[in-house]
């Protein structure tokens, strides 16, 4: 049974329990009873942007009810992640039916600074306790965990079956999504209500499954994939049917807007003149259909990813290829290059279920990203390029830090996704898929700055006298995904080696991104650490410090007749001794002795400076 840090004494919580436990009361039987029954009656999603959130369960016992447990999840970076802990108590008063309610800040005790945002989803446990002290640890304990997670901002429902393509405009105030039951659909995201249906017809008036959507640069009108076609937005009317496609999977704008590609179950990738209306050239190479198109930001460049597992690059100008990007071996469902045309991700199918990002330039693999349970249907980049989105056949959306290769949320969804867009600014991400219903997330929690890294400032390697503060404070930076200082980040300091006392343990950055504190030695010599975390950050950082002696033992800046005292008091005692202080040890060798009265010596009579 734990303490808690600074604490002499059990915690009222843990008391109560104690006190009717039959180990610990023995005025209660220790006997077989019929189990408390708990369910979960609140929303298991929050929506976004709260700063609680109401966990409510009904219990119930024919003993009575004494009390209930929140524990949540320990997360990294400490060092018991995955354990849980307590955050709060009810007591229960003896009913026997009862609704309990926990208001949650999404705070975790040991990791200070979270939030209901961090991580994505939040773990918990509540135990409750009967009047005989009995636990139902077959309903809970490792055996139930549940869990709540942020809402997602809207769903727009309408479709009446699965969407393959979700796109915004450039502008970001539509987005238009395509469906399998052969129309588009428009919404205006303000009021996030239903603006256009279309029906894609082909000649003769038939209707046609939608597989893809694409808004050119300026806004003024989109492509549909299946057959290709253009709508104007102003009017919402189709204006062009571009003929001899087989069934088209992905379409893709230049950057400038003059040129149309298309990805084809034909094998190949086909070029058109968005003026003329014309096919100006077919890009063959592929040996299976062509599942995605993209064009780089400078328009030099087009990727296409197929199912025969491999990535294709080539040359918008010569209308050539010049790379075949292979890699883990499966089908590719998604292909998109970073807003500076760096880097290009894929997203494999459901044998590997993988994300491979590419280097443009040297068309070597430069990470993989593991994560989803099936194949990954898309793939988007955020804006700024420090995000990238993944929807998968998983029922899942992921979002991953390019920089640190890793994943940092994860949407759960109803239904496989097969597309995700994010809107111009970042702040939203649009998904689609086999339940017919787009669905808009906030992203703006980790689009825009949020803490990635720790750095030293000042302060590292000092050396100091027992029982005083260090010369130097510890300094650190808190930078953003972009290397810029963020101010306003809870930063937690903690002693995880030696004695002593921090003046501050818990601040937040200022002005610069930097937060402070000033340690004081214990009494002890040698090695000292202070280890300085900051929630949403995987790695924390370590200052050193080394508590070295002084003859000084009085304190009074000199070195005199009554440190000589205090020396003499302390001489012959060793480490294993009792009243023996390690100040008086000079040498450092366990034992206060006649080295240690040489060094004193050598002092006698000096200020100390």
């Amino acid at each position: 049974m734990s303490y808690g840090p600074g604490q002499d004494r059990l915690s009222s919580c843990h008391a109560e329990f104690l006190s009717v436990h039959p180990y610990f009361n023995p005025d209660i039987p220790d006997e077989n009873t019929p189990p408390t029954t708990v369910e979960f009656i609140s929303s298991p999603e929050y929506p976004a942007g709260s700063t609680s959130v109401s966990i409510q369960l009904r219990a119930s016992d024919p003993d009575g009810l004494h009390q209930a447990i929140l524990l949540v999840k320990t997360i990294s970076p400490h060092p018991a992640a995955g354990f849980r802990e307590v955050k709060a108590c009810r007591g229960l008063n003896g009913e026997r039916d009862a609704i309990i309610q926990f208001d949650y800040d999404g705070v975790i005790p040991s990791v200070g600074g979270t939030s209901l945002s961090y991580p994505t989803t939040h773990p918990f446990d509540v135990y409750v306790v009967d009047k005989r002290g009995n636990v139902d640890w077959r309903a809970l304990g490792a055996n139930k965990l549940w869990e709540i997670m942020p809402q997602h901002l809207a769903t727009l429902g309408g479709h009446s079956k699965w969407i393959n393509s979700v796109a915004f405009s450039p502008d970001g105030m539509t987005l238009a999504s395509g469906s399998q039951d052969r129309t588009i659909k428009l919404w205006d995201i303000a009021t996030r209500t239903n603006i256009a249906t279309l029906t894609n017809t082909i000649a003769g008036g038939r209707p046609w499954l939608v597989n893809a959507i694409a808004f050119a640069p300026d806004g003024t009108m989109f492509a549909t994939g299946g057959v290709v076609q253009l709508y104007d937005m102003m009017t919402r009317r189709r204006i062009a049917t571009f003929l001899g496609t087989h069934e088209t999977f992905s379409v893709a704008f230049s950057p400038d807007g003059t040129m149309l590609a298309s990805g084809s179950s034909d094998e190949t990738v086909k070029l058109w003149d968005v003026a003329t209306r014309t096919n100006i050239a077919t890009l063959e190479g592929h040996t299976s259909w062509v599942n995605s198109v993209a064009f780089s930001p400078d328009g030099t460049t087009l990727a296409s990813g197929s199912f025969d597992d491999t990535v294709k690059l080539w040359d918008v100008a010569t209308r050539t290829e010049i790379a075949t990007l292979e890699g883990q071996g499966d089908d590719i469902y998604s292909v998109a290059f970073s807003p500076d045309g760096t880097t290009l991700a894929s997203g494999s199918g459901s044998e590997s279920r993988l994300i491979e990002l590419w280097d443009v330039a040297t068309r070597t693999e430069i990470a993989t990203l593991e994560g989803h349970t099936y194949g990954v249907y898309s793939v988007a980049f955020s804006p700024d390029g420090t995000i990238l989105a993944s929807g998968s056949l998983d029922f899942t959306i992921k979002l991953w830090d390019i920089m640190a290769k890793r994943n940092i949320a994860t949407f759960e969804g109803d239904m496989p996704v097969r597309s995700v867009a994010f809107s111009p600014n970042g702040r939203m991400l649009a998904s689609g898929g086999e339940g017919g219903t787009v669905k808009l997330w906030d992203t703006s929690e980790w689009i825009f700055p949020r803490p990635w890294t720790l750095v030293k400032i000042s302060g590292d390697n000092q050396q100091g006298v027992p029982g005083e503060a260090l010369t130097n404070p510890y300094v650190i930076e808190v930078r953003d995904q972009n290397g810029e200082a963020i101010v306003g980040i809870s930063v937690t300091f903690a002693i995880t080696a030696g004695e002593g006392v921090l003046s501050v343990e818990s601040v937040l950055t200022n002005s610069s991104g930097r937060a402070s504190t000033v340690l004081t030695l214990g009494r002890d010599l040698g090695t000292n650490s202070v280890s300085v975390t900051v929630a949403g950050i995987e790695q924390p950082i370590t200052f050193m410090v080394e508590s070295v002696a002084t003859p000084d033992f009085d304190g009074d800046r000199r070195v005199g007749f009554l440190d000589f005292l205090l020396f003499v008091a302390q001489f012959g005692l060793s480490q294993t001794d009792e009243g023996y202080d390690a100040r008086f040890d000079l040498d450092g060798d366990g034992a206060v002795g006649f080295a240690d009265f040489l060094i004193f010596a050598s002092h006698f009579g000096k200020a100390v400076s």
